[in-house]
């Protein structure tokens, strides 16, 4: 990620981070940035990414906790992100008293 990109990065984002593991066999994980700041000791910006792992998992499978890690935005690629699907409206919801489960 180029440094005009890391400061148009928001949280909410969809990222990618590559690295090679034993002999140079290249990896992906997914995430997700949550959180990002200006690093002035070292001059770049970091950020914390929420992974899922080496793919995106459906929606209903999202794991209930993933791993979040620090890293330079510069290590970072930004993924784009799906359109949403149009989400069916619970007729519940609208009811007087009704409170989701947590």
């Amino acid at each position: 990620m180029t440094d005009a990109e890391a400061e148009r990065l928001e949280p909410g984002q969809r990222v990618s981070h590559r690295y090679i593991v034993g002999d140079e066999e290249e990896r992906t994980e997914y995430g997700i940035v949550v959180a990002i700041w200006p690093d002035p000791e070292h001059h770049f910006i970091d950020a914390y990414v929420a992974f899922f792992g080496e793919s995106w998992p459906e929606i209903s499978a999202v794991p209930s906790k993933p791993y979040v890690l620090r890293y330079s935005c510069k290590s970072l690629t930004l993924e784009s992100t799906p359109q949403a699907t149009p989400q069916k409206e619970n007729p519940r919801a609208a009811t007087p008293g009704f409170k989701r489960n947590p």
